[in-house]
């Protein structure tokens, strides 16, 4: 999601890295309309700035900082080894989501000025929506209450460190995690087809877009909206 900047705000008031967190929100949001709902206390809920200073043609790096270094956070601070990103920059384990990221850029010229990352982490709830598909907590993971302030230092420590990653190897590691890389399953391609097709995700384009294979080696290139995973 991209803003432009009035000209006029051009001094940087805040540092890089400049963190707000809430216990409890009313109207949490996702990508696409979606909702993200929290028990109050009982995760971690972030807004954080940075200032990427990259043209607005690779945010998508930004995405791939930031999910990158919350799954290796998780993985290092909790042992927990079957930790994916699922396209573009949702947190899984296994195939339940722990972490939902939302990313806003605001533009200044031919430039992002800077970027505001939301960041919504499981981390003590033991019970979701039944409306919520497939939702768990490092909690639920681990049986271990964490503490949310701890939480909250590791998460930015670990994306700042991802931040120093050149970008050969940071899309690298972020292909390392994905989630079904290379592995044929069900998606749905509204514009392509009205039934499911069987396709392996084999890359992302630096812009962003998810790249996928059918069994013929028949390639297909989609935006956030253009695909659904069958699961």
């Amino acid at each position: 999601m991209v803003e432009k900047v009035p000209s006029e705000q051009r001094q940087e008031l805040f540092p890089p890295y400049f963190a707000l967190t809430a216990d409890s929100q009313q109207q949490g949001r996702g990508r696409q309309g979606k909702s993200w709902e929290s028990e109050t206390g009982k995760n971690l809920l972030l807004s954080l700035l940075l200032y990427p200073r990259i043209p607005p043609s690779l945010q998508f790096h930004v995405c791939r900082q930031v999910s990158l270094g919350i799954a290796k956070w998780i993985k290092e601070t909790f042992d927990i080894e079957q930790v994916f990103i699922k396209w573009p920059n949702d947190i899984y384990i296994e195939n339940k989501k722990l972490v939902g990221i939302l990313i806003e850029h605001f533009l200044l010229g031919d430039s992002i000025h800077y970027s505001i990352a939301g960041i919504g982490i499981n981390i003590n709830q033991t019970s979701f929506s039944a409306s919520l598909p497939n939702p768990t907590s490092i909690f639920l993971e681990t049986q271990k209450t964490n503490s949310i302030e701890d939480c909250l230092h590791g998460v930015i420590e670990k994306i700042k460190q991802t931040e120093m990653l050149s970008a050969e190897i940071l899309e690298k590691q972020y292909m390392n995690c994905l989630y079904q890389y290379n592995v044929f399953a069900n998606y749905m391609l509204p514009k392509i087809s009205p039934e499911p097709l069987l396709l392996k995700i084999v890359g992302v384009h630096e812009k962003g877009m998810l790249q996928l294979e059918d069994t013929n080696r028949h390639l297909y290139s989609c935006a956030f909206n253009e695909v659904v995973y069958l699961i």
